[in-house]
């Protein structure tokens, strides 16, 4: 139940950061190549914590590092996956706090002319992220 919880609150990062572009829009200007740079920075971090807290190492790296390379253009919608590799709570806890600050600049990077056309576009595009973060959450306790 609470790791539910941490998907959808983790999905919210997305939600503010489509609020953050419509506060801020003359900082989106300026701040595009680092909001690039920090999702390339997280994505980052959210592999390496994938793996350092993976069950099975040997079978957690290459699974871990071939689907973040082969999901990089689309890859929100499929890094919830990476939580049925980690074993314990902090793991899962850092994977989904990592998770809610990717979607920070992922939301400010879509920009459209109003928050409901911006929010429509993304939650069209990565509604399939809670269905991969229970997916994720039945293979890693049932399975």
């Amino acid at each position: 139940m609470i790791e539910a919880l941490l998907v959808l609150i983790s999905f919210l990062g997305l939600i503010v950061g489509i609020t953050l572009a419509l506060i801020a829009p003359e900082e989106l200007k300026d701040g595009r190549k680092y909001f690039v740079w920090v999702k390339f920075v997280l994505l980052l971090l959210i592999i390496g914590i994938s793996v350092f807290f993976s069950m099975n190492y040997y079978l957690a790296i290459p699974i871990i590092i071939a689907a973040g390379l082969f999901f990089y253009k689309r890859e929100y919608m499929f890094l919830p996956a990476f939580a049925a590799f980690v074993k314990d709570a902090n793991g899962l806890f850092i994977l989904y706090s990592l998770l809610f600050l990717y979607g920070l600049p992922v939301g400010s990077l879509t920009k459209e002319k109003t928050f409901w056309a911006t929010a429509k576009k993304l939650l069209m595009r990565h509604i399939a992220y809670i269905a991969v973060g229970i997916a994720a959450i039945v293979i890693k306790n049932y399975i």
